[in-house]
């Protein structure tokens, strides 16, 4: 057996993503990426191009968004003067996963019903647990290739780190 440290990559982020939320959370998301927003179901996303920057919109729930954006959303929300909130979270980290690993690994991944992880489609996203560990999962549809996602708390993806670290994935 080949003893290797396998740590989870880089940040996907500079900064943690944005947190949209309030009583007007619909109205703005709209205002700001248009009326797909509209037809998304919690836990289903979108990919576009906003302030002529990539943007990924995912839709947590009625009026609640999580986005994943480089620039100042927080400025451009603010100038809107509506009944929401919009922060980065210091403590949220976003960290690509490879989906082969999550498939060959000797972990427990489990979800609740209705949702599943496994052959989980582009742009939807799932909460589960790895071992014990809750993070969300978040299959992104990336200028046409797939990007996995774990959001979690930065110490949760520490304990996920020491997890996977925990298995031989020499073969992967």
């Amino acid at each position: 057996m080949i003893n290797r440290i396998v740590a989870l990559p880089p940040l996907i982020h500079a900064s943690p993503p944005w947190d949209l939320a309030g009583g007007e959370g619909l109205a703005v998301a709209k205002q700001l990426f248009g009326e797909a927003v509209n037809h998304l179901a919690p836990f289903q996303s979108f990919e576009t191009i906003f302030e002529g920057e990539p943007c990924g919109v995912l839709r947590l729930g009625d009026r609640n968004f999580r986005v994943s954006y480089s620039g100042p959303l927080d400025a451009i929300v603010a100038s809107l003067s509506r009944d929401v909130w919009v922060q980065q979270f210091p403590w949220l980290s976003a960290v690509p996963l490879s989906p082969r690993l999550l498939t060959t690994a000797n972990i427990q991944i489990t979800t609740r019903p209705p949702h599943r992880w496994v052959n989980l489609p582009h742009n939807r996203a799932v909460p589960v647990q790895i071992d014990g560990v809750s993070i969300l999962l978040w299959n992104r549809d990336r200028q046409g290739q797939t990007h996995l996602e774990g959001h979690s708390a930065t110490s949760t993806l520490n304990a996920l780190t020491r997890i996977l670290n925990q298995e031989d994935y020499s073969t992967i």
